[in-house]
């Protein structure tokens, strides 16, 4: 389990890495060609990438069905070496995992307590908060803290104590409207996102560097909201941006007016030409052509550096803690199996059950040298059927994950035809119950 769970954070770094790459390189253009809100928009290939990869993978080209049995023969040697060889250093890599899961949890919550400290640092600095005659705006304490949203459940408007006497009416105008967007449009909950992936990859320094551009992004995408209603205020909304007091306190889940939002940035931005309308639609376009694709190869990734099922056999398996008294192991498998263009290779595993330990075996390349080989779990869903599930692997990337599900007593078989012939399989399986002992 500690070596499932790393694997699942080491394939969401490796996706993170290349979403955020992409963005890096997509955010100049998709701000020039489409505008900012498209170039804010991007960030969301993010999540998109991470989720592609938790999809899960069904084998294709697969076909089920009866055939008669063959008598079976033992296990292959090599194939047992490999087995006790697997479960020999399994002991050394389990001990790895549980450090290595440590490390990450302690930084998550040392990443954690850092976001929530400048949350509550914050929220501190406001005071107590004075109603308006607006509803869903408060006044804080001090002249230094807003404008503001905060509140993930129930968002507010916080503006300076000294808002009335330090704006005109239609910079206090353009300042409301510009938290309003931040409300309308969902921010906190992308910044409430942003912080937990912050947590969660707390050792990924462009994990951190894409949080400010995606703040940065977020009050460009504002502006452009505000300044497309009102055209004509480019100059009082600028005149409202330098004369907000910068808050030097982090807001992790909120939107205000932050020194990590450059106002060179903004101010500039403003300044630029809303770009043409076929240009917009032409960015939007190469914006939803690069993620389907992306999306896809995140997921391929994933299927392609998928860690083996766990293989232990019947001779090698350790049994749980348990009251072996309750452990029913009385199953057989007999198996003929053949990959590629490889000889067809048959044993027999006993001691299966439901209660006891999932078993499964290995065929690894044999003298002929194959480039492909399989690893195999068997398990029982109920007392009259057992399961088989596998991957199988040529020249380390994964071709195929089958599994089939089989009666007891009645034979089944399931095989693979794909465009490399190296990779064809095909397993014939019998499960029976042994015999009595007396």
């Amino acid at each position: 389990m500690m070596a499932a769970a790393l694997h699942i954070l080491l394939t969401l770094t490796l996706a993170l890495s290349a979403a955020l790459l992409l963005v890096f390189v997509l955010r100049p253009l998709l701000r020039r060609q489409g505008g900012a809100p498209l170039a804010y928009v991007s960030w969301g290939l993010v999540p998109l990438l991470l989720l592609a990869c938790l999809l899960p993978h069904s084998a294709g080209g697969m076909a089920i069905g009866p055939v008669p049995m063959i008598d079976a023969g033992s296990v292959a040697a090599h194939a047992v070496q490999l087995i006790h060889h697997a479960a020999s250093a399994a002991p050394e890599m389990g001990g790895a995992s549980v450090w290595l899961l440590g490390l990450w949890l302690g930084g998550v919550l040392a990443m954690a307590a850092l976001l929530c400290w400048q949350q509550a640092r914050f929220t501190r600095s406001l005071g107590r908060l004075r109603p308006t005659a607006q509803a869903g705006v408060y006044l804080a304490c001090s002249s230094t803290a807003g404008p503001a949203l905060i509140g993930l459940l129930h968002p507010r408007i916080v503006l300076p104590a000294d808002f009335a006497q330090r704006y005109t009416a239609q910079e206090q105008q353009l300042i409301l409207l510009h938290e309003d967007m931040h409300r309308q449009r969902g921010d906190l909950y992308a910044n409430a996102l942003c912080g937990v992936l912050q947590t969660i990859f707390w050792f990924h320094p462009l994990m951190h560097l894409a949080a400010a551009r995606f703040r940065f992004d977020q009050e460009l995408a504002c502006d452009h909201a505000v300044l497309h209603r009102h055209p004509q205020a480019r100059r009082s909304y600028a005149q409202a941006i330098l004369k907000t007091q910068l808050a030097a306190n982090g807001l992790p889940l909120g939107c205000n007016w932050q020194s990590q939002h450059p106002l060179k940035g903004r101010l500039m931005s403003m300044n630029q030409n809303v770009p043409h309308r076929f240009s917009r639609v032409g960015a939007r376009c190469l914006l939803a052509a690069l993620a389907l694709p992306a999306c896809y190869s995140a997921w391929a990734g994933a299927a392609a550096i998928a860690p083996p099922p766990a293989a232990t056999s019947a001779a090698v398996a350790v049994p749980a803690a348990k009251d072996e008294s309750k452990e029913e192991k009385i199953y057989q498998l007999e198996a003929k199996y053949s990959l590629g263009t490889g000889v067809e290779r048959s044993f027999r595993m006993a001691g299966l059950g439901i209660g006891a330990h999932d078993s499964g075996f290995r065929i690894a390349p044999g003298a002929d040298k194959e480039p492909c080989e399989s690893e195999w779990s068997v398990s029982f869903a109920s007392a009259e059927t057992a399961r088989l599930s596998g991957i199988v692997r040529c020249r380390g990337a994964v071709v195929a994950q089958p599994a089939i599900t089989v009666k007891v007593g009645q034979p089944g078989a399931i095989e693979y035809r794909g465009a490399d012939a190296e990779a064809n399989f095909r397993l014939s399986v019998l499960v029976t119950r042994m015999p009595a002992v007396q």
